[in-house]
């Protein structure tokens, strides 16, 4: 389900009989004014999160790709290919010096699927502080399968840079604050129930001016939310630790035993 089609289906659910066009920008912002609510309350939906950045929406410094970075805690960065999924690339965290020192590599070393900044000067309209506008003309013979990445003032810089026909798949854990109508969504019954609960109260509290009904409905809203904390604290909890013993180190038992009991290793696979 995109966000698009999310937020159509909570919307028709509070309005069934439809809602008037001049207050349908205001249900979607309630609707994701609930969401952002949920986050910071419910640690479980802080987790998970994957945006997606085709070319268009990135530029180009150098040999590097680079977008703003989200508000959150950065997991992971791999490209896919956008006519065959399974053909990905996995890019490696790096710190700023670290990454810097190799994006200086790859300029005096010359790497061929790497443009110099000299060929992308003549083929790009150049923007502030060096950056520029990507296109197809310097796509690389290949995929990558591999690669590195770095945070550097607030955004998330990769090399190899990426070509037209892949996006980057960014992974982090936070409070995702926008969404695209695109983006995938996973909500179970009981989220979006409570988002249609929020919007409902905003409803009622400011275009309806109805005090009893707002109060009815966020009353709801928030057993709703506790109920979610401690199901989510109860789920992600560890199963208790059990006391072990161990004979290890200490003389066996039996008559006249002396011996010590070597402990087994762990198997490799």
């Amino acid at each position: 389900m995109t966000f698009a089609e999310f937020s159509s289906a909570v919307r028709l659910a509070v309005f069934p009989e439809g809602e008037p066009e001049n207050l349908v920008t205001h249900h979607k912002n309630w609707i994701v004014d609930a969401l952002i609510d949920l986050q910071r309350k419910i640690k479980c939906l802080q987790e998970k999160h994957f945006d997606c950045f085709p070319m268009e929406s990135t530029l180009r410094n150098c040999s590097a790709t680079l977008f703003d970075a989200p508000r959150g805690f950065i997991q992971g960065l791999r490209t896919m290919s956008i006519a065959d999924s399974c053909q990905r690339g996995l890019f490696e965290p790096l710190s700023q010096d670290e990454f810097e020192c190799r994006m200086q590599d790859e300029r005096l070393c010359g790497t061929p699927n790497i443009p110099s900044q000299d060929y992308l000067s003549g083929t790009y309209p150049e923007l502030a502080y060096g950056n520029m506008y990507p296109n197809a003309a310097v796509d690389a013979a290949c995929h990558p399968t591999n690669g590195i990445f770095s945070l550097i003032n607030g955004q998330i810089w990769m090399l190899p840079h990426l070509n037209s026909t892949e996006i980057a798949v960014l992974e982090w854990d936070g409070i995702k604050r926008e969404w695209d109508d695109a983006d995938p969504v996973e909500f179970d019954r009981e989220i979006t129930k409570l988002v249609e609960l929020f919007l409902e109260a905003e409803s009622k509290r400011k275009e309806d001016c109805d005090r009893e009904a707002f109060i009815a409905a966020i009353t709801k809203y928030n057993a709703g939310v506790g109920d979610q904390i401690y199901q989510c604290n109860k789920e992600r909890r560890l199963p208790e630790r059990k006391p072990c013993f161990s004979n290890c180190g200490f003389p066996s038992m039996g008559c006249g035993a002396s011996s010590t009991v070597a402990p087994t290793p762990f198997a490799c696979y």
